[in-house]
């Protein structure tokens, strides 16, 4: 996890440099988004198959 999160620093400073880091941080926002509503649904999903 810790080198994924290295990977991430290292683009949006590269993208930065290049004038997209706004363009990345969106994206970076979007994935991050992304994966709390995925961890809500999973988390619901395991909720409603203990009561059914």
């Amino acid at each position: 996890m810790l080198v994924l999160l290295g990977i991430v620093v290292v683009a949006v400073a590269c993208a930065s440099l290049m004038g997209h880091g706004m363009a990345a941080l969106a994206i970076v926002a979007a994935a991050l988004l992304t994966v709390v509503a995925e961890e809500l649904v999973r988390t619901a999903m395991r909720a409603w198959l203990r009561t059914v």
